[in-house]
């Protein structure tokens, strides 16, 4: 017993202290990060009165330490939020305040959180010069560092963007392509959806089949129709037909390289896009007439209540 208190004696105050540490590393780190929110939300009013033409507002501040990661999330969030912001103020706070500069220093820091480092960079107004400065991040182990890479890369040069999507070595996921088309809303991808169906590259034909499905681009159907066969890019091609609600294929992709999995998700989306049985009877087998019978008339009934 009395090994047991000796025992008690020496480790607690230990654990104390340990324990003790860590909460107080908690609380100095949202500490800080709720500071550089409330910076963040200053310098988003500061940049509407610039952006507006009212004066040359100061960002207060901006001399303490994080104030130019809060400088450069409220640029970035004011240019995910609007469209149309005049950018050369932007570009002109951000060269101004050296964020590029600074950024870059976080990321080189060791345990930096990179990607979302380089998120931020890939929605400031950036220099053509970093393309090539973030060109080891494109070689980066990590994935999300090198898609964010990307992302930044062709933010500070969109002149080679073709190029550089055609360097990229992994297949775009859907999120992936999502936030490319996040940056061409943003006006930082001048890409034409035809040029990109046409590339012989599955990357490119995937960001093609996304844009024409976001932006409703009713003119390239002949290329998507097309593009329906492929082993590759089949299974976007058919959902792009079904957003666009135009006539499927007579035989789709889904009798071979599609999954079973992946013709029930069509299945659905045709039910959901409003298409009649006729419409596609001719593309379903064994049972899936009835379970399209059956999601047809859930949506069906799930439209008129509400």
């Amino acid at each position: 017993m009395s090994k047991l208190w000796l025992t008690l004696f020496v480790l607690l105050p230990g654990s104390c202290l340990v324990m003790g540490g860590v909460l107080a590393l908690r609380w100095l780190i949202r500490r800080r990060r709720s500071r550089r929110q409330r910076l963040t939300m200053i310098y988003l009013r500061t940049l509407l009165l610039r952006c507006d033409g009212k004066g040359r507002a100061r960002f207060p501040f901006v001399d303490r330490p994080g104030a130019d990661r809060a400088l450069a999330e409220a640029i970035a969030g004011l240019r995910r939020m609007t469209y149309g912001c005049d950018a050369a103020v932007l570009r002109s706070v951000v060269r101004s305040y050296d964020l590029e500069e600074k950024l870059l220093r976080r990321l080189r820091r060791p345990g930096a959180d990179r990607p979302r480092l380089l998120a931020l960079l890939a929605a400031l107004p950036l220099s053509s010069r970093m393309t090539v400065r973030l060109e080891p991040y494109a070689r980066s182990r990590s994935r999300a560092v090198r898609f964010y890479a990307l992302l930044a890369r062709l933010a500070a040069d969109p002149g080679e963007a073709l190029t550089l999507l055609r360097e990229y070595p992994d297949p775009f996921s859907r999120f992936e392509c999502a936030e490319l088309l996040a940056l061409m809303c943003r006006g930082g991808l001048p890409l034409a959806c035809d040029t990109l169906l046409r590339a012989s590259e599955e990357n490119l034909r995937r960001v093609g089949l996304c844009m024409a499905r976001h932006f409703g681009i009713d003119s390239v159907r002949g290329l998507v129709l097309g593009l329906a066969s492929d082993e590759r890019v089949g299974c976007e091609a058919l959902e792009t037909l079904c957003d666009l609600h135009l006539a499927l294929p007579d035989r789709w992709a889904g009798s071979g390289p599609l999954s079973a999995e992946e013709r029930r998700s069509l299945l659905r989306r045709a039910a959901y896009e409003g298409y009649a049985l006729r419409a596609v009877e001719h593309l379903l087998y064994g049972e899936e007439r009835i379970a399209f019978e059956r999601l047809a008339a859930t949506y069906k009934s799930a439209a008129l209540w509400t």
